[in-house]
């Protein structure tokens, strides 16, 4: 396997070098992946997300932040959960009739709760994380209709230096449908000690070490309105269960029960390079106590792909 490591913490480097693999392709054999790329738990869902060339929702603004600064997320915490970014050794096996199957192993992640220190972090990872990924892909010329399905799945274990251990698993996937200009897509997961935020090692277990339960879901709908100019609007929320010792001790008030997000963008394509839109998003957090957080975030921007 390759090991591909983030040089921030060393020399003083902040270069974030998130995908750097090399891939060999057979069309008999399918091909192999090596190196550091998006992870296959999650990652369509994200990728069908449209909010990912927008601003979506912003941590630090009416929502407690658990990285510590304001920053633009997407739906991430709101939909789904971050995927990885860990270097893998993952195997792609030939098409057959649409179907597509990946599975990969994974340099794996601590599995903790980043505010409560040592006692609720399982830093030690004996074993790799395994992944996979099952892909469909349906056209249906006569009725102008294409559909792409996938689903997704995830399991790690990690452990104390005393030998206690915690395992997180995942369940994902999706629909996208598409009829002439117009594309609706569902998604949504399921699963133990996966985090609200980034997967595994921020908030996956409770302050004793307990895993916690999650889950989420993106309804969306795009429109090709002609001119490659779009309409888009999608709604979808991230929810944490409380775990039954938090809620024995009575420590369950502050999590976050659910986060919310509906949104609404108009984008237009100046050209194959450069993006323009205008977005509207409402955001809404509720912790198990009742407290809501409403925030409106209107953005105007540009991306520019190169």
């Amino acid at each position: 396997m390759i090991c591909v490591k983030s040089f921030s913490a060393s020399l003083g480097s902040t270069l974030d070098l998130r995908e750097v693999f090399f891939s060999v392709t057979s069309s008999a054999y399918g091909s192999v992946l090596a190196g550091k790329t998006l992870s296959l738990f999650l990652g369509r869902n994200m990728l069908k997300d449209m909010t990912l060339f927008g601003v979506g929702a912003v941590r630090g603004v009416g929502t407690a932040n658990a990285l510590g600064a304001s920053m633009s997320f997407g739906r991430i915490g709101h939909g789904y959960v971050a995927p990885n970014f860990n270097a893998s050794l993952r195997y792609t096996l030939p098409d057959v009739k649409g179907f597509k199957l990946k599975v990969g192993v994974y340099d794996p992640s601590r599995i903790a709760n980043a505010s409560a220190g040592e006692r609720a972090t399982y830093g030690d990872t004996p074993l790799p994380r395994w992944e996979a990924e099952l892909t469909h892909q349906l056209a249906l010329p006569n009725f102008n209709v294409t559909l792409d399905s996938w689903g997704s799945a995830m399991h790690q274990t990690a452990e104390q230096s005393d030998g206690d251990d915690v395992s997180s698993w995942g369940l994902g996937g999706g629909t996208q449908v598409a009829y002439k200009g117009l594309t609706i897509t569902g998604s949504g997961y399921w699963g133990k000690g996966l985090g609200s935020i980034l997967m595994l090692d921020t908030d996956a277990l409770d302050p004793l070490g307990n895993e916690r339960r999650h889950y989420g879901f993106i309804a969306q709908a795009t429109y090709d309105v002609g001119n490659d100019t779009h309409l888009g609007v999608s709604w979808g929320a991230n929810y944490t269960s409380a775990t039954a010792a938090e809620l024995s001790v009575g420590t369950a008030g502050a999590i976050h029960r659910f986060n919310r997000l509906f949104d609404v963008m108009v984008w237009h394509n100046v050209n194959a390079n450069l993006r323009v839109g205008v977005e509207y998003g409402n955001q809404r957090t509720r912790n198990r106590r009742g407290d809501d957080s409403d925030v409106n975030i209107f953005s105007v921007g540009g991306f520019y792909f190169f």
